[in-house]
């Protein structure tokens, strides 16, 4: 039991089997999938910027559009209480020099997040029969938003055989988030929400912040120097994208990853 607990503590002290060689280069492709928190998602739910959903639908310069599009009176009745992350494609590169009992490596990763919700209009439609008068008809509200990822770290040994290896990757992570788009869509036109300052508008929000993470990766042999890991990470990371909104949440990341070792 003692020698067990050792084991379990220590698994850098495990004898290697998986990694046979003692000292090589691996370079590798990440591509997965990234869970957002929902931390930043009310940036984009339409009232939070001065231009915003209620600007677009009093904008004069569409109200004949709308006005025909509704038909009848029509007004705003709700905008999205809280919006959240779609689950977004990750992928990136993989640097790394595998020790026999270690790993130490840097992943490049880049994700493309967006989210989706309604604002409800009210119509006042005569044809309506019910005791509301009114009718509600969904506008959807979209976003948009990039972030990089650069995770530096080690893979120390949890469990090696000759057939797989399981590891535990530890990491700290420098991440840049950018804001891309945020719009509503009235009969498939968009109707663009202006995130920017009226005095910068080149400014867009966004910015660099950092987190820590941990996971489990399995690998398998697919030849001599082709690897495949199958991998998950829990990344407890701060999101930068203005001054006012920057909190710190745990994130996810279930993805693959394609290795070459290099001779």
């Amino acid at each position: 039991m003692r020698y067990i607990l050792i084991l379990f503590l220590f698994p850098l002290t495990l004898s290697a089997q998986f990694y046979i060689k003692k000292d090589h280069l691996v370079v590798g492709v990440n591509f997965g999938g990234f869970v957002a928190n929902s931390n930043t998602a009310g940036l984009y739910k339409g009232d939070v910027t001065a231009y915003n959903v209620n600007s677009i639908f009093s904008n004069p310069n569409y109200q004949s559009y709308f006005d025909d599009y509704f038909q009848y009176d029509w007004q705003i009745d709700e905008i999205p209480l809280a919006m959240k992350y779609n689950p977004g494609l990750e992928i990136g590169l993989h640097l790394g020099k595998q020790m026999e009992n270690i790993k130490y490596y840097v992943d490049f990763n880049f994700a493309q997040l967006t989210l989706e919700d309604f604002v409800i209009v009210a119509v006042s439609d005569p044809n309506n029969q019910s005791v509301n008068q009114y009718t509600y008809q969904p506008i959807p509200i979209f976003g948009e938003e990039n972030r990089t990822f650069i995770n530096a770290g080690i893979v120390t040994n949890i469990y090696n055989e000759k057939e797989f290896h399981v590891g535990l990757p530890i990491f700290a992570q420098f991440n840049s988030t950018k804001f891309v788009n945020n719009y509503i869509a009235v009969n498939n036109q968009p109707y663009s929400i202006i995130h920017s300052p009226s005095n910068q508008p080149s400014t867009v929000p966004g910015g660099f912040a950092f987190g820590v993470g941990s996971g489990l990766l399995i690998t398998f042999a697919l030849n001599k120097q082709i690897n495949f890991t199958a991998g998950y990470h829990a990344q407890y990371s701060k999101t930068n994208i203005n001054t006012q909104l920057a909190p710190w949440g745990l994130q996810h990341s279930i993805f693959g990853r394609l290795v070459w070792i290099k001779e």
